[in-house]
Formats: structure tokens, C-alpha cells, sequence
């Protein structure tokens, strides 16, 4: 499927680079520096296109001392859709402030918030807090795609609940860092060519799926990251030494492992695997304190394929062969 890709125009305000644009004709990867002065700081941004005409954005901005407390004027914006398309922008660090004409509009977003566009065109005028370094990752997808990689149903109900019902429409959400982090791990592999461009297509794949989760989930009452994490400890707890796996949680929790991950990483500092091996070998270390069952049995009974396993696994974590609790 061949897409037609969108075209931009950067008109520095800082006058010191010439003005930008890019479109069908640049390369695939354009990197370009972004015109900050030298005693406020510097500043990259990195474009590329990638399949199905969706394009990417990853911009860095390193300030200076001098730079704090400064609102830095960067550039007049615009962007020219070959149909209507959903932009993205993600703050990963620092404070971005644009003058948006299509609609009109003041914005402010930072870490933790994203800005959703759905239209055919943009026009803004951006600017930067220069008290903090700050990092954005952007992109773009026309509507076709976007219905072709998540399908037509779920794409409207995505775009309801982000307030983009008809274009042209421009709203800021929260988001949570693990839906966040997915499109930042996008751009820390080392792919190259073709399979990196495939990468962080499923990267962007990944990351719409996640919103659409999010959506799904709060009309079940899983409102943030926090009550996720928590309801998979209290689903965990309940299964009594069951094993389970994180194809089998994203199954009942209707989420991606990923963001099941995540969720529980940013609630609880570890992962659902050490969680579950931590806990196996506390009821363990209770039940070889409080009974006298073989440990065979205690070792079977928490899932250990071999009691020569629940040995090695309970020695690492406590620094002594559960046998000495027996002796």
C-alpha cells in the first residue's frame, strides 16, 4: 500500500538556519539542526518516513544556564496532509509551548502529557522552556492507515475518547509512561534501513493498540496505571502459587503484556516475573517453617518443574539451602 507523504515547512525564528522543508522529494532520514543559539543551547531533529506514509518527528534540546527561565522562539510550523491524519506529539522531558491556528488554540504540554491533532492540515507557531533539557517524539498516520493497522471500529472509538471526532480538532491528554515509553523504545534498537523503519512501525502499531487498551479499560474501571498495578498484584495473590504467565494476563486483563508490564513496574519497582518468584519463595520459606510436607511436595506445589530448582532459586534469594530451616 503506497502512500503519498505529507509535507512541512520550518521557518526558523531564531534566523540562524535557513528555512526547512520536508517532503516527498527529501530522503527518508533527514536529520537538521533546529537553530537555537549557541550560548542558550542546541537543539537536533531527526525526520523520517516510514511505511503506509506515516512519518516521524524526534527532536532534543540541551539548554545552557544561561538558557533558564528563557521562553526560546523556535519556528513557524506548518504541515500539509494528503488526507485527514492523527498527529501525535509525546513530551519526554521540558515544557513546549505552540501558538496553534488550525484550530485556534493556546498550548502547554510537558512530561506525562501528549498532544492528539485529527485534520488535514497544521499551522503553529512553537516555542521552548529553556529551564530544562526536553526531548519530543511525533508522529504522523493518515486515516487509511490508521484504520488498516487497528481496524475501522476501533479507530472511531480511539477517537472519541480522545475528543478528535471531527477534524480539525486538537486535544491534550495525560498519558501514562508506559503507554509513553513504547514509542520511545522505538528509537533504541539498532536496526538499520528497512528493519529499522519496520521496527518502529510495530513500535507505532503497539503504541496505538495500548491507547486503545487504556480506552477499553476504563470503562471497566481500570482508570490509571496505579489501580492496574494493583489489580494484577490482588489477581496474582489469588491464584494461590498458580502459575501464570504474561500471555495469560494480557488474555484476562484484555492489555498487552507490555503495558501489563509496565503498569506493574511503575507501581510496584519490579517486574510481574520477579514479583512472582519472590512471592513463590515466601510461601515457600512459611511453608517449610510452619509444616512438615516434604519439600518435594512444597517445591511441586509453587510451580518448580524440580525440587534441585527450588533449591538453587531459594539459596540465591535468601543466601541459605532451605534445608536449614529443617535442621
Amino acid at each position: 500500500m503506497n502512500k503519498k507523504f505529507p509535507s512541512y515547512q520550518f521557518e526558523w525564528l531564531t534566523e540562524l538556519q535557513s528555512n526547512l522543508s520536508v517532503d516527498e522529494t527529501t530522503p527518508d532520514v533527514e536529520s537538521f539542526n533546529m537553530g537555537i543559539p549557541k550560548h542558550l543551547g542546541v537543539a537536533q531533529m531527526l525526520s523520517e518516513k516510514l511505511p503506509l506514509g506515516m512519518t516521524l518527528f524526534h527532536g532534543t534540546q540541551k539548554f545552557t544556564r544561561e538558557a533558564r527561565g528563557t521562553l526560546i522562539p523556535l519556528t513557524k510550523f506548518e504541515g500539509n496532509f494528503p488526507e485527514v491524519t492523527l498527529s501525535v506529539q509525546l513530551a519526554y522531558g521540558g515544557q513546549f509551548f505552540h501558538h496553534e491556528n488550525i484550530p485556534k488554540k493556546m498550548i502547554v504540554f510537558n512530561h506525562g502529557l501528549a498532544l492528539f491533532r485529527y485534520s488535514d492540515k497544521m499551522n503553529l507557531t512553537a516555542y521552548l522552556d529553556g529551564s530544562d533539557d526536553s526531548e519530543m517524539i511525533g508522529i504522523s498516520i493518515p486515516r487509511t492507515s490508521f484504520s488498516l493497522l487497528i481496524g475501522e471500529e476501533d479507530v472511531t472509538l480511539l477517537l472519541s475518547a480522545l475528543k478528535l471526532n471531527a477534524p480539525p480538532a486538537l486535544e491534550i491528554h495525560k498519558i501514562s509512561s508506559a503507554i509513553s515509553s513504547i514509542m520511545k523504545s522505538g528509537l533504541s534498537s539498532n536496526f538499520v534501513g528497512r528493519a529499522r523503519k519496520l521496527h518502529i512501525q510495530g513500535k507505532i502499531l503497539e503504541f496505538l493498540s495500548a491507547l486503545h487498551n487504556t480506552v477499553s479499560s476504563k470503562k471497566n474501571g481500570m482508570i490509571d496505571d496505579q489501580s492496574i498495578g494493583k489489580r494484577i498484584k490482588e489477581y496474582l495473590l489469588s491464584l494461590n502459587g498458580k502459575i501464570t504467565t504474561l500471555d495469560e494476563l494480557s488474555i484476562e486483563f484484555k492489555l498487552s503484556a507490555r503495558y501489563l508490564n509496565q503498569a506493574f513496574q511503575n507501581e510496584y519497582n519490579e517486574t510481574i516475573a520477579s514479583f512472582l518468584s519472590n512471592h513463590r519463595l515466601m510461601q515457600a520459606k512459611l511453608a517449610l517453617e510452619k509444616s512438615q510436607a516434604p519439600m518435594k511436595v512444597i517445591s511441586a506445589n509453587l510451580g518448580y518443574s524440580h525440587v534441585n530448582h527450588f533449591i538453587t532459586a531459594f539459596k540465591r534469594k535468601f543466601g541459605y539451602p532451605p534445608g536449614a530451616l529443617r535442621r
